[in-house]
């Protein structure tokens, strides 16, 4: 079969990267202005400007490598909007995505958004039926209870539930991201308003932001974004080991549509039957985001209590030794796999382990951990090979990133402070990646055949983990869930030239379908 070249220059960046080297981030949820009904003449303008500075994954690069992106073309655009766009030395990044609402008011037809699958299109959080009772969504994600939509900030079913998409703001610094954020607020001025931000006690706006902080741990103590998958084709992906690329190397169909998935499937959203049909789809990919605050002090106290009841002693190796059979890997990120004595290769030393040869009855990994779950590699399936190849099927590209103050020392962080993760990820289908991962694996109580535990870091309640231990298991008792979704939402990341598409004059079809169709 003949190798798909990936359209990477029509692709936004966070497909390729989550922008390692800019650490700051911030969220800018917004709503187009109301105007008379159909598409909006100024949304489309501002989409053709923005068009010009969004990053693509052709500005990182094909190998994944973590390097900055320059902000682009338009700089001077901007400056004349604005005195405090910051100067070309800055190092930015922007990529944006839409809701369904916002792909209707930029042009896109009835019969192009019936195209887009039905999750997309009915959200993460429908509304609850004529009796108040949830749909089947929130039952399937588990946002139930304390994590019901009807509790959340945004997204949910009352707070802020009305935006037409986010705009993904990526800095160097908390200076150069305020600069970022005001020229962009600048650019959109009369054509859409932001939403879900907070005024400060100076009168200036707020809004979600995001941080990596220093080797990538969360506010748990553990660091997250190891094991990611890589797409196919890439540098990356042709260097790495085989043993390897088996584990790691997923289709690019299987996050960016309009290439082969894993089954050799190609999903297109125009109509060959129409002349001019536009594929609003190609080269774009939905994404999954989720606000979820973590109680980091209740996390901290139940790893304590475990350490103490299982091992005797609650000093720091203990700790780390429960923290590490709740997650699957040492809080520094370390397999419990060990690798062979002779690997040399880093990523073959932290990814390169399979669980069904390795470690099938789960008394290094245990089988309820968390990176278990999220990734079952080889063991849910007829047998390792099928089920190696199934769980490329349904692997996520994560981009999240924590928010909130860090504590200084464990336990002194101040009441009250909000803290956790902004779980995004991308993928080529809601239904059979995100939503699939949640329930089937994650929160799923006889995952593996445990009979009752789910995710021990899921937001979903439940009572017992199990520790696979010889001669018999170690089983926790006690866990009330340290994580509660706060928001969330399904957006659609559009490929460079469906947003030029969408952003022609007049929002006329005719050169709009020809761009489309020159790639």
């Amino acid at each position: 079969m003949r190798r798909e070249r990936v359209q990477w220059s029509n692709i936004q960046a966070l497909v390729m990267s989550g922008f390692p080297a800019l650490r700051y981030a911030a969220y800018v949820l917004f709503r187009f202005e109301e105007g008379p009904p159909g598409p909006q003449p100024h949304a489309s303008e501002w989409l053709w400007r923005l068009c010009q500075r969004v990053t693509t994954a052709a500005h990182v690069g094909t190998g994944d490598v973590p390097q900055a992106c320059r902000y682009a073309a338009s700089l001077a655009d901007l400056k004349t909007l604005t005195e405090r766009a910051a100067p070309p030395a800055d190092i930015w990044a922007l990529n944006v995505a839409f809701t369904p609402s916002g792909l209707s008011l930029l042009g896109a037809t009835d019969a192009e958004l019936g195209r887009f699958s039905a999750e997309f299109q009915n959200g993460m959080a429908p509304p609850p039926d004529a009796d108040g009772n949830p749909r089947r969504r929130s039952s399937l994600l588990g946002d139930l209870g304390a994590n019901s939509p009807q509790h959340w900030s945004w997204g949910g079913w009352s707070a802020c539930n009305r935006f037409d998409g986010v705009l993904m703001l990526y800095a160097r610094s908390p200076a150069s991201l305020r600069r970022l954020v005001a020229a962009e607020l600048e650019a959109m001025r009369g054509v859409a308003s932001p939403v879900w931000c907070r005024t400060d006690a100076g009168g200036c706006a707020r809004f979600a932001q995001g941080r990596i902080y220093p080797r990538a741990a969360g506010h748990f103590g553990l660091v997250d974004g190891i094991s990611q998958p890589v797409i196919e084709g890439t540098p990356r992906a042709r260097s790495m080991p085989r043993s390897l690329r088996a584990v790691s190397v997923v289709a690019a169909g299987e996050f960016v549509l309009g290439y082969r998935d894993t089954r050799g499937a190609v999903v297109r959203y125009d109509d060959p039957a129409v002349p001019g049909s536009r594929d609003l789809g190609r080269n774009g990919s939905y994404l999954a985001v989720r606000q979820l605050e973590q109680d980091v002090e209740g996390y901290r106290q139940f790893v304590r209590d475990a350490a103490l009841r299982l091992l005797g002693r609650d000093d720091q190796d203990a700790f780390d030794w429960v923290a590490a059979k709740l997650l699957g890997r040492r809080p520094s990120g370390e397999p419990l796999i060990p690798p062979p004595a002779d690997c040399r290769d880093e990523e073959q030393r932290l990814n390169g382990f399979r669980f069904s040869a390795e470690d099938r009855d789960g008394l290094a990994c245990p089988l309820g951990s968390h990176i278990r779950r999220a990734n079952p590699r080889d063991v849910v399936g007829p047998d390792p090979e099928t089920a190696l190849r199934l769980s490329r099927m349904h692997r996520l590209i994560r981009r999240g990133r924590s928010y909130g103050p860090r504590e200084r020392r464990p336990g002194a962080g101040a009441a009250g402070v909000e803290r956790g993760l902004f779980f995004i990820c991308l993928q080529a289908s809601l239904a059979g990646q995100f939503e699939l991962v949640q329930h089937s694996w994650i929160n799923n109580p006889q995952f593996e055949d445990l009979g009752g535990d789910v995710d021990p870091l899921s937001h979903v309640s439940g009572d017992t983990l199990t520790i696979q231990s010889r001669p018999s298991n170690l089983r926790l008792t006690g866990r009330t869930p340290f994580v509660r979704v706060k928001g969330g939402g399904y957006f659609f990341l559009p490929g460079l030239n469906a947003m030029r598409a969408l952003s022609e004059p007049g929002l006329a079809h005719g050169r709009a379908s020809q761009a489309l169709a020159a790639h």
